[in-house]
């Protein structure tokens, strides 16, 4: 379950799981209060849609005053669908982050964020090890391994057990709104055989619904994450556009809004 929590100008999300836990901040923003006009109307915080740079850049800096924090402790990969995982260090820089999905931490007031409109949003704590982590996957990074990459430098890096990890995945397209073609599915069918419930295919129209929740959750228990540490609201971004934006409802250069974690 996933909570509205009122900032000061603004408003965010957060997980159940997480809320319990003292030694982090967390958010998963809406697209409500920001600058951005057009396809990015309101709180656009990605500057690889169709928006003024200096739109994106209030809008970040709106982010980062309703958390009280300096825009420059947020890092905002440069998101391309690919399996790359970035770790941030104390001297990390921003333009360091080019062609990655991922970014993992131990070190706190780190706010590592990933921008979405369909595609998972995923959240990693171990807090046995003050371990965080977040993840930008769609169907592309999730075939390429990118949740698996993630487990492997949280447990070589920082000596996390995947039983001691939460995973939270935030508002991403439902199963019902998202129809792929005989490419995607047969690559998902490589790496998951036939589970009915992360892909349902009609092969006399040549059609699949895909089911990226159970996809990403069926790769964390491979990894020895157990379920009940697995958080899935359901939040479908397809028909909550009030509310987060949707790329396949309203086209690619929708605005994008941003799930983020820091340790404290």
């Amino acid at each position: 379950m996933m909570y509205r929590r009122k900032l000061n100008d603004i408003s965010v999300w957060q997980f159940e799981m997480f809320r319990r836990i003292g030694n982090i901040e967390h958010f998963v923003t809406e697209r409500h209060e920001g600058v951005s006009k057009g396809k990015c109307q309101g709180l656009n915080l990605s500057y690889n849609v169709d928006d003024l740079p200096e739109n994106v850049t209030h809008n970040r800096k709106i982010l980062a005053e309703n958390l009280n924090l300096e825009p420059d402790v947020f890092f905002y990969p440069n998101q391309c669908h690919t399996p790359n995982i970035k770790r941030i260090d104390a001297d990390t820089f921003q333009t360091e982050l080019v062609n990655t999905d991922a970014l993992v931490t131990n070190i706190p007031g780190k706010v590592l964020c990933v921008t979405t409109a369909d595609c998972i949003p995923l959240i990693l704590l171990d807090a046995s090890t003050n371990t965080i982590a977040v993840v930008h996957a769609g169907w592309r990074g999730l075939v390429a391994g990118i949740i698996p990459g993630m487990i492997l430098r949280m447990k070589s890096e920082f000596g996390c057990e995947p039983e001691n990890i939460t995973a939270c995945i935030g508002p991403s397209i439902s199963a019902k709104h998202y129809e792929v073609g005989p490419e995607v599915w047969g690559k998902v069918k490589r790496i998951t055989g036939e589970k009915r419930n992360i892909i349902e295919t009609d092969t006399s129209e040549r059609k699949a619904l895909l089911n990226l929740w159970e996809l990403a959750r069926y790769q964390l228990v491979s990894e020895k994450i157990t379920e009940e540490n697995i958080e899935i609201p359901g939040i479908c971004t397809f028909e909550n556009v009030a509310d987060f934006y949707s790329a396949r409802k309203e086209g690619f250069h929708t605005g994008r809004f941003c799930s983020g974690i820091m340790l404290l």
